[in-house]
Parts: C-alpha cells; structure tokens; sequence
C-alpha cells in the first residue's frame, strides 16, 4: 500500500511552501498539499479519524513515487505529532528553520498585517477567520505599548528571570556580555511611499493603516502565546520524543535561499531518491506594507534570542553562522 513516507512538519514562514514547489519538480517526489490553502491538514485529529477525508487524501498518492506532504503548523500540536507517528513510525520528518528573529516579524505581518491590507471580495472570507484569531490573540494579555517604546524601558520591563527559566539557563550568563547593550531608542520603520489616489481610496487606507497600528508588531511580540511559537527548542523537544534523530532533516531558510540546487540534493540524499538539477526553483518573498524591521529593534530582539539560540544549536548539533548570532 502507498503511504506518505515524509512530511515537512514546521515552521511557518520559513519557507516550507517554496521548498514543497520545487521538490515535487523532481521525478520521483510527490509532496501533496491542497491547492487552494497550500497546507494538507491531514494529521489534525478531525481529519485523521475521518474515513471520507482519508480516502479523499490518499487519492493523491503516487504509487512509485516518495511521497509526502506539509503543513508547518503540525510541530505547534503534539496530537498531529502523534498522528504522524501512528500513521508512519518510520516517516522522515522535515523541519524548516529561520533566525527567529526574521521568523516572529514576518509572522506579525502575515497575522495582522499583509491581511488586513486585502481588503477585496476573495479574501472576505479568510478576514473573518483572521479577525477571530485576532481577537484569541490579543487574550494572551499582548502589552498595550506602541513599536516605538524606547528600548531601554523595553528592557526593563523583560523579566529575563523567567525566559531564563523556561530555557534552564542562569541569569548569570547574560552578565558582563558585550550583546547585552542594546539602544536606547529604537527608529520607526519606514514606510513605504503610497501612490496618488482618490480622497475615498485615501481615507480607506488611512483607516486600515490606523487599525494595523492598533495592534502593533510590540504589541504581538509580547504576547506569551507568539514568544513561545517562537522558541522553536520547546517544539524540536517534543519532536524527539516520538521520533529517532535520524529521521529528522533540518532546513535552515537563508541557506537554502542562497544556493537551493546544494540544499535540495541534500534533502533528496535524505529521502533516498537520486540527485536531480531542477530549472524554474521558486523562492517566496511576501509584501511588507509596514517595512522591514529597523536596525535597533533587530539589535533588541537578537539580545532576546541569544539564549535560545545557543540551546538550538546543541540540539540539533550544528552552528547556524549565517544567523550571525555569537552564540558560541
């Protein structure tokens, strides 16, 4: 019987559905996912247990084929975890990476962001679905304080006794350390220049852009649910508990970004098939109608992450220097 042999587990916005499209251009790989959403939802416990959604999903499976398929929310939910598990106790996991940093504020601007800035009949539907997860997010007690908060009182307010805690480290290896300064003020990020339009097409947009503000990339930092998705650590854990090392392919995006032909023979090694020179690769770069982040709230939230870091890397057992993070 055909079974998926390998899925791509994690994590969102590190480029999981760039590397999907350009694995299904070789000859012997057949990754589904569904083409309307780009994510199978199959392991989620409502869809596994249905026989309808089962017979509908191995459908698309190719007999002669390594087949597979992502959704990099599964890594957030232990019960898919364990779905994967049941279904394939031998299944090649796939887990994508991305400085965490680069991570959080291209996941604010999907959220809360890129979103809100559709504001068209097809997406009429999905805006509904985000507003609701606005508002589950905003129960997490987000802090009500605008991006531009100096970051020396940004500093002060972070209780780095608990985040140390939670990822047993000891304050004391954050003293004396040269990353510990950051700036006393962070710059608002640019804003990209608006073409001309009419005065109720204005109005229209200085609305959506008051109610982005509202809910600001600080606001959704500070959220305990959003810090936690991002301390990717706590999810690769839970991974090793149901799975052995061996089975686990680590993708780091920036590296993959730079030279995708190097980076996919190696994943291709990992599922056993032969290399292939693949023409047409994709790599996916979203809008950013708030900007890119500044310089000093980069400065600030490397600081934050260092620790973290430093943790991943010995867990998966190998230095990400293109993080540019000294975490050694």
């Amino acid at each position: 019987m055909t079974k998926v042999e390998f899925v791509v587990i994690g994590f969102p916005k590190c480029g999981t559905t760039s590397l999907v499209d350009n694995l299904n251009k070789h000859s012997k790989i057949n990754c589904y996912y569904d083409t309307g959403s780009k994510e199978s939802v199959f392991f989620h416990s409502d869809y596994f247990y249905n026989n309808e959604t089962r017979e509908k999903y191995e459908k698309y499976l190719v007999e002669g084929k390594i087949n597979g398929e992502k959704n990099p929310t599964y890594i957030w939910n232990y019960f898919s975890l364990m779905n994967i598990q049941k279904y394939n106790p031998d299944m090649k996991l796939i887990i994508c990476l991305r400085n965490p940093v680069d991570y959080i504020y291209s996941w604010y601007h999907q959220l809360f962001v890129n979103h809100k800035c559709k504001n068209n009949d097809e997406n009429e539907k999905k805006d509904e679905e985000q507003n609701k997860l606005q508002e589950d997010e905003k129960k997490d007690e987000a802090l009500d304080k605008p991006l531009d908060k100096p970051l020396d009182e940004m500093q002060e307010e972070t209780d780095w006794d608990d985040l140390l805690k939670e990822l047993g480290e000891e304050s004391e290896d954050l003293e004396d350390s040269e990353d510990s300064e950051v700036p006393e003020e962070p710059e608002k990020p640019e804003q990209p220049e608006q073409p001309e339009e009419s005065l109720e097409k204005s109005e229209s947009n200085s609305n959506e852009k008051e109610k982005n503000k509202n809910f600001s990339f600080y606001d959704f930092y500070s959220s305990e649910q959003q810090k936690s998705k991002s301390y990717f650590i706590n999810y690769i854990s839970s991974v090793f508990e149901l799975f052995p090392k061996e089975n686990i392919r680590y993708v780091i995006q920036e590296e993959y970004e730079q030279d995708n032909q190097t980076e996919l023979n190696k994943i291709f090694k990992f599922l056993g098939v032969e290399e292939e020179t693949l023409d047409g690769m994709k790599k996916v770069k979203g809008k950013r109608p708030n900007g890119d982040m500044d310089e000093k709230t980069r400065k600030f939230l490397e600081h934050r992450y260092k620790i973290h870091n430093k943790k991943l890397f010995k867990i998966i057992n190998r230095n990400i220097d293109i993080w540019n993070i000294n975490v050694l």
